[in-house]
């Protein structure tokens, strides 16, 4: 600076140190003369700074607020992150805020605007040297934080992050970074220590003939130890990684929610978002993880020593039949080995390193994937096989009666499509809900169809042919037997068969359920992932098969569409075989003995159940002294009796129009024919209980009562029951027009009538003239 030239700034005078304060900086004292905010703010960071230097000798328990020591008793970090600057002395947080004053006014105070290009120049030295002097003080209390000898693990988070805004991260990676790798090296050590006191005692249960037996002897031993050791060993590694990347993402979000409020908070978020994306962090996080891993295939590498792993696949490979293989421990074993992949697969999920940094755990894990898989293949082979030789009748409610199997089999296979889905491995969701298709495929080896067709032939399953059987098969077989002489096939047998089809069925779309809930649980996993620079990576190796999942999904509803293809043809045979038995002969008896050209004294003294064939006699006959109907409602499942209903009265009411084409109807008689009509319907929707209703089948009969009902032959015209457009279309009712998907199964049953028939039916009336019912025309 020249001679005589004012200087930019005046400084303060240095701090006085009084003898009797012990060296201690006192303020100095205050002058008349006023100065700029930026230079107060400057003399008190350097007074804070002081007081901050002095404190630094002094054990950093001591200077501890009196939130962090609540904190540090609990244990909790995460509380102690959100104490912030104030962790670790009292007098930090004052310098911290001195130094955030600093920034204030010289980027946003009153006197911003008016400073000068050179003095702006001197301000951002004099920012830079406090800030490093600060850095320097908070690297010496993180070194502190971080010593071998005493450690302050609670406060080393927030002391790093302090670092990272003052430009310190590199230094601060390197002591951090170390302490974090100590601390993870003595918890893995612990945990596998412990594991290591127990194998020789879970090699001898493994060897045992019942391993669960052996567990249970000890009281409150752990029965799956290496399960609580990789629990541990990974556990530690991903809290010390996901508190890394959290911390930097919450320090982020605070800064920028600081430059919201018009602090200088925006130049910390640039550079703690350039901290997440740049190298030290990654180094960071590689080093744990490195460790990890290695911890891990270590003890991995155990597991598959003291748990047999490896010769239980063989095992299994080589069963040839039940008698091979000990269902309770391949259960016990499968449990174990769904939970280490589950754990295995979830860390390296949450890592989300690149696959040359995970190669060797990624190479482990799959391995046991492929063991895993033949181990559960024979699982379900083994459990399906039995459940089809032990198939007995039991009881789901009151008076219904089922196969055990149709119970067993989808139950086993939802167990196994469950328990490979919290392996987190796509590989074996898709191997196990792969076997499960072709278990039930009728030309499975064991097969379930064949055993469900057995339940036509016979309830007893013993001695069932385990060999595959084509869809077609059953219905030969089933026509075969109805075709024998009455009795071979009853029909208490056929409704034991139809309900046991309709149990499987709903269970069948259970295990289809299962199936796609695991890969939309999976998706979601992915979608979430991991916030971090290889999440993309991650994720498109964790996926690399979609059309292997759609075509498992496919298979599943073919398999199905087959078994729903079953179910109606068991239906369709019953319904048909009751109907024919002389129900629709007797129902055209007893409308051609019934007669509608009454008046209203016929009307009153035939009121319904007083002398009207129609229900004296064959509702009576159908619906009590028939005992078809009601074994059918006291023994059929709610939807299998809904089914077969629906295809009765889709049977009953083209027999009922034709009975009633050559019958005359009076004004009174179309009243009684509504009324026969009506009863017929509650008697037929009583037995379903509500599950349904039977209006589409009874459609065209609703329409041609309606019509006898008609004052005159032009009131068509209004009731809008006919139009060109929806001729044999569906109809719920008159005058309403029916979406395409609400068509029943036939439409030349339950349509509209035609104009033909409508003028038919119209002529049916005596009082009405048929030529005004020629006359009707229909647009």
């Amino acid at each position: 600076m020249a001679d005589g030239q004012e200087p930019l700034f005046q400084l303060p005078p240095p701090p006085v140190i009084d003898e009797a304060s012990d060296g201690v900086a006192s303020p100095p004292e205050p002058e008349e003369s006023s100065t700029d905010p930026f230079t107060e703010a400057i003399v008190r960071f350097h007074m804070t700074l002081a007081e901050v230097q002095q404190q630094h000798n002094r054990p950093l328990s001591e200077l501890q607020t009196e939130k962090y020591r609540k904190n540090k008793e609990d244990d909790n970090i995460d509380e102690n992150l959100l104490a912030g600057r104030d962790i670790a002395a009292p007098a930090l947080g004052r310098l911290m805020e001195d130094l955030d004053g600093i920034r204030a006014e010289m980027y946003v105070g009153n006197t911003a605007a008016e400073t000068s290009p050179e003095q702006k120049d001197v301000q951002q030295e004099m920012l830079e040297d406090c800030e490093r002097k600060t850095g320097d003080v908070v690297l010496n209390l993180l070194r502190k934080a971080t010593s071998a000898i005493a450690p302050d693990p609670a406060a080393a988070p927030a002391l790093f992050l302090e670092c990272v805004r003052l430009k310190q991260e590199t230094k601060a990676a390197n002591i951090y970074g170390g302490f974090l790798q100590r601390r993870l090296i003595e918890s893995t050590e612990d945990a596998l220590q412990a594991l290591d006191c127990v194998r020789s005692l879970r090699r001898l249960q493994m060897g045992s003939s019942n391993s669960q037996a052996d567990d249970s002897e000890g009281v409150g031993q752990d029965s799956q130890p290496h399960v609580t050791g990789l629990s541990r060993l990974l556990g530690e590694a991903s809290r010390m990684i996901g508190s890394l990347r959290g911390e930097g993402y919450y320090c982020e979000d605070e800064s920028g929610q600081d430059a919201e409020t018009g602090t200088a908070g925006s130049r910390h978020a640039a550079r703690f978002s350039s901290w997440l994306s740049g190298p030290c962090l990654a180094r960071m996080v590689t080093s744990l993880n490195s460790i990890a891993q290695q911890q891990a295939l270590k003890l991995l590498k155990w597991y598959i020593e003291d748990c047999s792993v490896r010769e239980w696949q063989e095992r299994c490979l080589s069963a040839r039949g039940t008698e091979d293989l000990v269902v309770q421990e391949l259960d016990f074993a499968l449990d174990e080995l769904q939970l280490v992949l589950g754990l295995s697969n979830r860390y390296l999920a949450f890592v989300a390193a690149p696959r040359e940094e995970c190669m060797d755990l990624f190479i482990q894990v799959q391995e046991l994937a492929g063991c895993y898989v033949s181990m559960e293949s024979a699982y379900c082979n083994f459990n399906v096989a039995k459940a089809i030789a032990w198939g007995q009748p039991t009881e789901v409610q009151e008076g219904v009666l089922v196969s055990t199997l149709v119970e067993d089999v989808p139950m086993i296979l939802n167990r196994s499509i469950e328990r490979a889905t919290q392996t987190l491995s796509d590989q074996a969701i898709l191997a196990v809900a792969s076997r499960a298709t072709e278990l039930l495929s009728p030309d499975s080896v064991p097969s379930f169809a064949a055993a469900l067709q057995a339940l036509v032939e016979d309830r007893s399953l013993t001695g069932v042919d385990a060999g595959g059987g084509a869809m077609d098969q059953f219905s030969r077989a089933l026509q075969q037997q109805l075709d024998e002489e009455e009795g071979n096939v009853t029909h208490e047998a056929m409704i034991y068969a139809i309900n046991s089809m309709d149990c499987a069925v709903a269970a069948m779309k259970n295990v289809q359920f299962q199936y796609l809930t695991s890969q939309e649980m999976q998706d979601m996993l992915l979608e979430l992932g991991v916030r971090g620079s290889c999440e993309g990576e991650s994720q498109q190796r964790a996926r690399g098969g979609p059309h292997m999942v759609d075509a498992v999904a496919q298979e599943f509803g073919r398999v199905l569409k087959q078994y729903g293809g079953y179910l109606e043809v068991l239906l369709d045979d019953f319904a048909s075989r009751y109907v024919s038995s002389g129900i629709l002969d007797y129902l055209s008896q007893v409308v051609g003995r019934t007669n509608y050209t009454i008046d209203a004294t016929t009307y009153e003294k035939e009121a319904v159940g007083r002398g009207d064939p129609f229900v004296t006699q064959f509702l009576d006959y159908m619906f009590v002294k028939d005992k078809v109907l009601r074994d059918c409602k006291a023994g059929m499942t709610g939807s299998a009796l809904l089914g077969f209903v629906e295809r009765v009265a889709m049977s009953l009411s083209p027999a009922l129009i034709q009975a009633l084409e050559e019958k005359e109807f009076t004004e009174w008689g179309g009243m009684k024919l509504r009324q026969q009509v009506r009863l017929l319907q509650e008697q037929l929707m009583e037995l379903v209980d509500g599950h349904g209703t039977l209006l589409p089948q009874f459609a065209r009969v609703d329409q041609m009562v309606t019509l006898l009902n008609l004052d005159s032959p032009a009131d068509v015209h209004y009731l809008m029951i006919l139009k060109p457009d929806i001729v044999q279309q569906p109809a719920c009712g008159l005058g309403e027009h029916n979406s395409k998907e609400d068509k029943p199964k036939s439409a030349e049953v339950v349509g509209r009538l035609t104009p033909a028939e409508v003028k038919q039916i119209l002529k049916q009336r005596v009082e009405f003239n048929p030529q005004a019912v020629e006359s009707l025309i229909f647009k």
